[in-house]
């Protein structure tokens, strides 16, 4: 019999992949293309939906090339929380103050320009807003869609007759279906399963408009993700995408849910782990990328101050998502090294050794480091003497505040390749902090501390990076193969959590403030607590029965130990297979 396929779409930040995999679940090609990202102003991140389409194309008819075209089975696509403006004939609407600009008719999930309108939104004080942590985050679409109607009216707001995510923008692209995902709406709309919108919201702040028509502009009809699309693909979307009309379409998910799916599904039998007979809803998915998401999901609703949710069936049908995370980590990273003035000297060397490209700079640093450190022990001392606070784009959770800040202490007038090196491993470790806070936040709602018992990361990252983020969390490593596969990172990467008991915090958003401590298994602090020379973030003071690892909980905190998986992974291994498994 001859074998099928299943072309999966993953739109990222910044780039857009696409992967042709067989039915019975092997990688055989993959593609990718670079999109367009402006910045007409601070804060300000546009896109095209034009450009977007046109590069998934692309990547679709590179992955399918030689491939007959009806054993093309299905497609599906994942892609950012981004915020799709079209007109009632389905074009553009410009998103900016240039009405010149009438391709750029995309704002970002990171756009940040709505800052005050999800201020006001958060002071409404409304019922929906306990399902994103009782604050309204600029990220989200509702503050998007209030600062384009007080903001450009004329130019956009009065013409605009269709908002969608980016997600459901492609399957509509695809299939000329409206009816959107539920993993788009519920968790970055505030639509609510199984009652639907809340009217009584959008009139309170402002966006009454909306209502209109059953809320044909946001969505009259939804589906799980998933769930088959119309009629399959149109025959103009074939054409473009090189596919045979009608093939089916899945509706689509937010890329990091798509990761997240990817990653609590993963298979975990097989390696003497003890979380084998642990329920899916035992692990946590971290999903990183240009931010970091922090993914778990339960049976019953959780509500936890400044983390998103409880969202219903967003992610796995009958169950409840919450997600915290970062809302700058690998951009944080690459602005950290490209801004640096030995940036093109750390360029013209790396390309001198005989790596993979893609991670030219990244490798050289890491190398470049254990030089300077001399063993591994001995390497997160160096940066005992500059500190980072990571919140360059505001803090997702557990604080909740976009209006953050980020901070460099310890700078001096050096310009050298080693002062790079050493700012991109305090970087690193300050994410690694405020990715524990992070990840105890979604553990907070069992009234204990996350007891994770294992992590699983893709092979591109460096074993002595991972030593940045797991001494905060007390992991200890156990590799899958040899030395050699080792040091090579060819194989998986399996961590495991050393037991240990944490207090917890009446409130998330407190605890972080009050402690960066991190507390190795044995007691001994490690850099970036708050001990002297913290090489992570300054100024905090660890208060007594607030701080997570071995310190003693204050009086009336409960203390327990609750297990659960963490599986730190990124989007290039396995949101492609996303929209797959929806349609297999």
């Amino acid at each position: 019999m001859a074998e099928v396929y299943y072309v999966g779409v993953d739109v990222g930040t910044a780039s857009v992949r696409a992967a042709l995999v067989s039915s019975s679940g092997l990688l055989e090609n993959v593609a990718q293309e670079p999109i367009s990202i402006w910045e007409p102003h601070t804060d300000h991140y546009v896109q095209s939906s034009t450009q977007i389409w046109d590069k998934c194309c692309t990547v679709v008819k590179r992955v399918t090339q030689g491939v007959e075209k009806s054993r093309v089975r299905g497609i599906g696509f994942d892609a950012t929380c981004s915020l799709v403006v079209l007109d009632q004939s389905f074009q553009p609407v410009p998103v900016t103050h240039n009405a010149g600009d009438r391709h750029k008719n995309v704002v970002m999930w990171m756009d940040h320009r709505a800052e005050e309108q999800a201020t006001r939104i958060t002071r409404s004080g409304h019922g929906v807003l306990s399902r994103v942590g009782g604050i309204m985050s600029p990220e989200l679409q509702p503050p998007k869609l209030l600062w384009l109607k007080e903001n450009l009216k004329e130019s956009c707001w009065d013409k605009a007759a269709h908002f969608f995510d980016l997600p459901d923008f492609l399957s509509w692209k695809a299939t000329g279906s409206l009816t959107r995902s539920l993993c788009t709406l519920v968790c970055k709309w505030t639509y609510c399963p199984p009652d639907g919108w809340d009217s009584t919201f959008w009139i309170s702040i402002g966006l009454e408009d909306l209502v209109e028509n059953n809320f044909s502009k946001i969505g009259s009809a939804t589906c799980p993700p998933g769930s088959p699309l119309g009629d399959g693909l149109t025959q103009e979307a074939a054409a473009d995408l090189g596919l045979q009309p009608g093939t089916a379409v899945g509706a689509s998910l937010i890329d990091a849910h798509a990761g997240g799916l990817g990653v609590l599904g993963a298979a975990v039998k097989g390696f003497a782990l003890p979380c084998e007979d642990q329920p899916i809803s035992a692990r946590m998915a971290v999903i990183c990328g240009t931010s970091t998401c922090h993914m778990a999901i339960s049976e019953q609703p959780l509500f936890v101050p400044g983390v998103w949710g409880p969202c219903l069936s967003a992610m796995v049908p009958g169950m409840w998502l919450n997600e915290g995370g970062q809302s700058a980590t690998g951009r944080l990273i690459d602005h950290m090294v490209q801004s640096h003035p030995a940036y093109a000297q750390l360029q013209e060397q790396a390309r001198q050794r005989p790596v993979d490209s893609s991670i030219l700079s990244e490798h050289y640093l890491n190398n470049h480091l254990s030089s300077m450190a001399g063993s591994l022990s001995a390497l997160d001392l160096l940066g005992s003497g500059l500190h980072v606070w990571p919140d360059f784009h505001g803090n997702r959770s557990p604080l909740a505040d976009p209006t953050l800040k980020g901070m460099v202490i310890g700078l001096s007038l050096s310009q050298s390749l080693d002062d790079l090196a050493l700012l991109y491993l305090a970087t690193v470790q300050a994410l690694a902090v405020s990715h524990r806070f992070c990840v105890n936040d979604l553990a907070r709602p069992q009234t204990a501390s996350l007891h994770v018992q294992l992590l699983r990361l893709p092979p591109c990252h460096s074993f002595h990076l991972l030593s940045s983020h797991l001494d905060p969390a007390g992991y200890a490593p156990y590799f899958r193969g040899n030395e050699k596969s080792r040091t090579r990172h060819q194989n998986s990467l399996f961590l495991w959590r050393l037991e240990q008991k944490s207090s917890v915090c009446p409130d998330p958003r407190q605890r972080y403030r009050a402690a960066c401590g991190a507390a190795r298994p044995d007691g001994g602090r490690v850099a970036g607590s708050s001990s002297p020379g913290c090489a992570c973030v300054p100024g905090l003071q660890q208060h007594p029965g607030e701080v997570t690892g071995t310190d003693a909980p204050a009086a009336g905190h409960m203390v327990s130990s609750h297990p659960r998986l963490l599986q730190l992974f990124t989007p290039l291994s396995f949101s492609f297979y996303i929209s797959l498994l929806q349609l297999l």
